[in-house]
């Protein structure tokens, strides 16, 4: 598992990677529901995906105002995903 964040993580099996979603709901069984995002054939693909939602996010939030705002949120997002990538993710 690679975690990205506090909410979304990587996971996968011998075919593909998989983007998740945590949620706040606890299985009948203790464990924490998931859900996932989507499904990507190479590690990059679902890299670039979670930076999609990500972007998405912002902007729907409204948390950036000006173009500037977010080339350096858009900036340090990838660095932050780079700096994880070369520590062995």
């Amino acid at each position: 598992m690679i975690n990205l964040d506090e909410k979304y993580f990587i996971t996968s099996d011998t075919v593909q990677y998989m983007l998740r979603k945590r949620t706040d709901t606890i299985k009948k069984n203790g464990e924490e529901l998931t859900l996932v995002v989507g499904y990507y054939t190479t590690l990059p693909n679902c890299i670039k995906a979670y930076i999609r939602i990500m972007e998405k996010e912002r902007l729907e939030g409204k948390k950036i105002h000006r173009l500037s705002e977010f080339i350096l949120w858009y900036k340090l997002l990838e660095d932050r995903i780079e700096e994880k990538y070369k520590g062995g993710i």
